[in-house]
């Protein structure tokens, strides 16, 4: 069986046509970046997914295929990257970062394995942590995608495999290295499969394909609304506009966008706000340790000393399609016309040459002076003169 290679569009459009591991955590709460709402219009094509960085999927691809190689190299057996669809519910499926299939069956998963790029800080805690139980070990998120997945491909349990990587070599010729990782199996958990990730799966895949939007959660943007907020968004974009262009200025400018960012702070309530291409972030900003109010810094608390909390804003402004479009169709028609132009002044010229064959003597006559010309009528004569001399003595 053919399947999509994971990463291109075909496999987007598979995943898209169903309830995925990795759409687990996020139906559940426990994904840190991502709401229901927000899979509810990536699965309905309705807004693009711009939750995922570029650059942070590369590395996560790279980690995965060093990593991968590491494991097999360690287990002596092959976990190529696999597709899973449930044997009863064809929109239940996994994208598997690897699996251990049966020989000649290929439908049949053993296990699977599942890779994690994590910090120093995680991997430390997992080790310290191994004699406690794995679900309250591992994070929750994780947690359920594995737990997703088992329940797909009822394999006999997923080798769990958190690491660090950091990119080596010189400029230009790096390569990511795997520094450190861990591996843990994980069984599967049939009774919360049951009674928790199945029952929420299924009404996210009802909602969806009933088209039942999800309410908004915290981390869903609210649409502003306020004239004023979105006549101050304005003035903030001309000022970021102003202060690349302008480097004497550029100080004024910088001050005028925060005093701005300071005002569309205090008129929004909610921490995340949206209005056309701009996305407002609020957020709480610790006040600094006032040092020189401390009488002994050695055993004293330092807390008590810190200054009150000040609020922060990040305001980001994405360039529309329309705004690119626009520049194509600008750019386009003044190519086409430019040749057409150089086409008429070409036919143009014979006609003009045509109009003045009949005043052609005046014209150059015109532009000269009238002695060189006498001049020339006289060496006619000369010559008729000499040609009837030449004659008479021929004879």
């Amino acid at each position: 069986m053919n399947q999509p290679v994971q990463g291109s569009n075909a496999w987007l459009t598979w995943r898209k046509d169903g309830i995925c591991g990795s759409d687990m955590p996020v139906i559940l709460g426990t994904c840190p970046y991502r709401s229901k709402l927000m899979l509810y219009k990536d699965k309905l094509s309705l807004e693009n997914d711009s939750s995922i960085n570029p650059f942070v999927a590369m590395t996560g691809h790279e980690v995965e295929e060093r990593a991968r190689a590491l494991y097999e190299l360690l287990k002596d057996l092959e976990v190529p990257a696999t597709l899973a669809v449930h044997s009863e519910y064809p929109w239940l499926k996994a994208s598997l970062d690897g699996a251990n299939l049966v020989k000649d069956m290929a439908d049949q998963v053993v296990s699977i394995w599942e890779c994690k790029h994590v910090g120093a800080d995680y991997l430390k805690y997992l080790r310290d942590n191994v004699a406690k139980s794995v679900k309250n070990k591992i994070k929750a998120n994780h947690y359920d995608q594995i737990q997703h997945q088992l329940m797909v491909t009822g394999a006999q349990f997923c080798d769990y495999m958190p690491c660090t990587a950091e990119w080596v070599g010189e400029k230009g010729s790096k390569k990511l290295k795997i520094t450190d990782h861990i591996i843990l199996r994980i069984a599967p958990n049939t009774e919360y499969c049951n009674n928790v990730i199945f029952p929420a799966a299924s009404d996210m895949w009802e909602d969806i394909k009933e088209g039942r939007e999800p309410e908004m959660g915290p981390l869903d943007a609210r649409p502003i609304k306020s004239k004023k907020v979105q006549q101050l968004l304005s003035a903030w974009a001309d000022a970021k506009k102003k202060e690349a262009k302008l480097k004497n200025d550029f100080e004024a400018w910088e001050t005028l966008r925060k005093d701005l960012g300071k005002e569309i702070a205090e008129l929004l309530e909610h921490p995340l706000s949206s209005y056309r291409n701009f996305r407002v972030t609020k957020g709480e900003r610790i006040g600094k340790i006032q040092y020189d109010q401390v009488p002994q810094l050695e055993g004293v608390d330092l807390e008590p000393y810190r200054a009150d909390s000040t609020d922060t804003v990040s305001i980001t402004q994405k360039e529309t399609e329309s705004k690119s479009k626009k520049k194509v169709t600008k750019k386009t028609p003044a190519k086409k016309k430019a040749p057409a132009k150089k086409a008429a002044k070409k036919k143009a010229a014979p006609k003009k040459k045509a109009a003045k064959k009949g005043s052609k003597k005046v014209a150059k006559n015109a532009g000269k002076k009238k002695t060189p010309v006498k001049k020339a009528k006289a060496k006619k004569k000369v010559t008729k003169k000499a040609a009837k001399k030449s004659a008479r003595r021929r004879r």
